[in-house]
């Protein structure tokens, strides 16, 4: 097993399913409707990916998002407390829709008060003032992800509890470098936003699987965030450890195809996702191009071989 450098950033999945279904989430190719199907990740697994990561690396960042509204899960503030308790010096992230808050606005103090640092409400309906006018009335920092230009992905310590409002992305995709709609590993289809999966694959190198560790609430860990229907899942916890899940044979193929630009496999090759800082990217060790190629088709994972380049 080849080690690779440790990923910035972790994202555990609560919830697989939403209170609603918007037109631009990825969501809609395993959903046709709100509440469907809810799958949460329970306390046990939780529990133990939290003592999995305790004795991995040093990770600065945790946050809750993925396939769904976190906010749904019956053991939120528990599961909350548990990466709390196990990463004292963690910033802990999540996003919501802010629906169920909506209906108990003491959801944000529990939160909080279980050791959450920032809360991300991306805000729909042209509700973004009565938020506003709810939560100044709260003892936490306010900002807009816009206008304040918080560096919410980016390690800001442990001690500060803030909200952030983010506008509809249908809205304002663009206005930001880290905030524009895409089609989310060819899992969104939608005239209306002139949104599709992409017939050839883009020539472009990705950042997700060098940078960051996903778990859904099953405890699959998928080829990257935007895996909606799970098609390239590169191993399972707590079967196997998410460390070596993260340095795998298999893992690391990803990586060499993607340093080379060659999304020649799905869901990449549907993707049209450009990545971030990709010029930063670090090459896997002593793993070939060639060998790549192999370990993958020994895998039985598909190729678009009519689309490899020379390298």
């Amino acid at each position: 097993m080849n080690k690779y450098q440790d990923p910035w950033s972790v994202q555990v999945e609560l919830t697989c399913g939403c209170t609603r279904l918007c037109k631009f989430c990825g969501l809609r190719a395993i959903r046709r409707r709100p509440y469907e199907d809810l799958r949460f990740m329970s306390t046990e697994l939780a529990e133990n990916i939290a003592k999995q990561l305790g004795t991995w690396f040093d990770h600065k960042r945790i946050e809750f998002a993925l396939r769904g509204e976190p906010t749904l899960n019956p053991k939120l503030i528990e599961i909350i407390s548990i990466f709390r308790n196990e990463f004292p010096k963690s910033q802990l992230l999540l996003s919501t829709n802010g629906d169920q808050i909506r209906k108990d606005l003491s959801t944000v103090n529990k939160l909080f008060n279980a050791g959450l640092n920032i809360l991300l409400i991306d805000v729909y309906n042209n509700n973004y003032q009565w938020w506003r006018e709810k939560l100044l009335s709260l003892p936490y920092h306010v900002l807009d992800f816009f206008r304040d230009k918080p560096k919410v992905y980016t390690y800001r310590g442990y001690k500060h509890q803030e909200i952030i409002l983010m506008e509809d992305i249908s809205k304002s995709s663009g206005k930001s470098p880290i905030r524009r709609l895409n089609n989310q590993a060819g899992n969104v289809y939608c005239s209306e936003l002139n949104i599709y999966p992409l017939k050839y694959s883009l020539k472009k190198r990705c950042s997700n699987p060098f940078r960051e560790i996903v778990i859904f609430n099953n405890g699959n860990v998928p080829i990257c965030c935007m895996d909606y229907r799970e098609q390239f899942i590169i191993g399972k916890t707590p079967e196997r450890s998410l460390q070596e899940i993260w340095n795998s044979e298999l893992y690391n193929a990803v990586r060499v195809l993607l340093y080379y630009r060659h999304r020649i496999f799905e869901p990449c090759s549907r993707c049209n996702y450009r990545g971030y800082k990709v010029g930063l990217l670090k090459q896997p060790e002593n793993l070939s191009f060639k060998e790549a190629i192999e370990i993958l088709k020994s895998k039985g994972i598909k190729l678009k071989e009519e689309e490899i380049l020379n390298v």
